[in-house]
């Protein structure tokens, strides 16, 4: 069997297991799923989803991400693991979806993965 096929098949079988996968992130919009995904990293997600709240609260645009100071960002992530470096990843990921994307997240792995704080993994949640 070829594995195109294989994989084929894998995913049938995944899909009649597992019809409708949805990560466990809460979210409203493919930004808040970013964020949420690049603070989930080496963190909970169920400690992720008592922080956002608050967060896209304050700021409920990527314009108000890019505008904030990493450290403004961080007043509320600051229990999740390597806050200080995913709070400037947000804030810069932010800026360069305002001035290179238009304000859209990116829909494909090689602009997502061109964001601070995102590889591979974080770029296949927000992708799915």
């Amino acid at each position: 069997m070829a594995n195109e096929q294989k994989v084929k098949l894998i995913l049938e079988r995944l899909y009649k297991v597992y019809p409708n996968p949805k990560t466990a992130l809460n979210y409203s919009s493919a930004w808040e799923l970013l964020v949420a995904t690049i603070m989930s990293a080496q963190t909970t997600d169920k400690l992720v989803n008592t922080l956002t709240p608050a967060l896209f609260e304050k700021f409920p645009t990527t314009t108000d991400f890019a505008k904030a100071e990493p450290s403004e960002i961080d007043k509320f992530i600051s229990k999740v693991n390597f806050h200080e470096n995913k709070s400037k990843n947000i804030q810069t990921s932010a800026q360069i979806i305002m001035d290179k994307f238009n304000g859209q997240v990116p829909d494909n792995m090689e602009d997502l993965d061109s964001l601070p704080g995102v590889a591979r993994k974080t770029a296949n949640v927000v992708l799915g």
